[in-house]
């Protein structure tokens, strides 16, 4: 990551949209389709909500803003209804290749895709003593049996937010 983010930010000057919504991608560690479509009503005070409809396991999820995701959502011009609004398609949210085509046409092609952001979260989570638990719910991932799902309604939101925090410093 320290090598890569440099670049990333050299080549993003000509492509702030798309900058945005890799620098959502990593703030937030949704899957791209989550983040492109983001609406400026999810967010709610200090947080996301994604509607269930929209996220892989079809449960709504809460993502906590760290002061550099606030950062990144202040600068963005609210002219529709979606955050990353796309540049050819005005009334519709950036298309979820975008941040990938980026990538490929940038020199990252082999070394960082969108979906990845989520894979080096996970790793500094995990070499940064963060639980397994508060780590994999930083993911929307479930975590334990079945039964234990069924009984435990928790997401961790209050134990996620200093990590998200510590990962966006």
């Amino acid at each position: 990551l320290g090598t890569v983010l440099p670049e990333l930010q050299v080549a993003a000057i000509k492509a702030p949209t798309t900058w945005a919504a890799l620098q959502i991608g990593f703030y937030t560690l949704l899957r791209p389709r989550e983040y492109c479509s983001m609406r400026w009503d999810w967010i709610h005070g200090d947080v996301i909500e994604v509607p269930a409809a929209l996220m892989k396991m079809k449960r709504a999820f809460t993502v906590p803003i760290s002061s550099q995701l606030q950062k990144v959502l202040d600068y963005r011009p609210k002219i529709t209804d979606f955050v990353l609004t796309s540049p050819d398609k005005p009334n519709q949210p950036i298309a979820i290749e975008t941040s990938e085509r980026f990538l490929r046409q940038h020199g990252f092609r082999g070394r960082l895709v969108p979906h990845g952001i989520r894979s080096i979260g996970r790793t500094w989570m995990e070499e940064n003593g963060v639980p397994y638990n508060v780590a994999e719910s930083c993911l929307a991932h479930l975590t334990g049996s079945k039964v234990s799902q069924a009984y435990n309604r928790s997401d961790l939101l209050e134990e996620r937010r200093p990590v998200m925090q510590r990962w966006g410093d």
